[in-house]
C-alpha cells in the first residue's frame, strides 16, 4: 500500500529534484494566447523575521508590514514575471519566479526573466505590453 501524508511534497522533492529550465519552458508554452501579451514584473517577500538561522535571508522593504516602525523586514524575495489578461479579473499566468540574492539588483534579475522568457517565445517580442507599475509622471 502507497501512503502519502501531509508534507509529501516536501519529502518528494527532498528526495528528487526540480528541473527549473523545464518548468519555466512548460509555463512559457502553456500562455494563453492573446493578439497583445500583457506580462508584469513584481518583487514578493517572505517574511521571515524570527528565522535568524535561515540561508540566504536578506532585508527587503515591505509596504503593509512593518518592524519596529520600519517598512524594512527580514525574509526571502522572489521575482515573479507573469502573464496578464485584458479582462476584468485578478488572474495572471506565472512564467518565472526567482530567488534574490540579498544585495542582487531587483531589475537585473527582472531583465533576465523577460530575456528568457524571449529566448522561450520569441515570437512575443514584436507584440508584448511589459508594464513595470504604476508609472511615475
Amino acid at each position: 500500500m502507497h501512503r502519502r501524508g501531509h508534507g509529501s511534497t516536501h519529502a518528494a522533492l527532498a528526495n528528487g529534484r526540480v528541473g527549473a529550465e523545464a518548468a519555466r519552458a512548460l509555463f512559457a508554452d502553456s500562455l494563453p494566447g492573446a493578439s497583445c501579451p500583457v506580462f508584469a514584473v513584481d518583487v514578493s517577500v517572505w517574511v521571515r523575521s524570527d528565522a535568524e538561522c535561515s540561508p540566504g535571508r536578506g532585508y527587503y522593504y515591505h509596504p503593509s508590514r512593518h518592524s519596529a516602525g520600519q517598512p524594512i523586514l527580514a525574509g526571502w524575495a522572489y521575482s515573479w514575471l507573469v502573464g496578464l489578461e485584458l479582462t476584468t479579473n485578478s488572474w495572471t499566468a506565472p512564467v518565472d519566479a526567482r530567488h534574490l540574492v540579498p544585495g542582487e539588483n531587483p531589475s537585473t534579475v527582472a531583465a533576465c526573466q523577460i530575456s528568457g522568457l524571449l529566448r522561450r517565445r520569441p515570437e512575443l517580442g514584436g507584440q508584448a505590453g511589459w508594464s513595470s507599475g504604476p508609472s511615475a509622471g
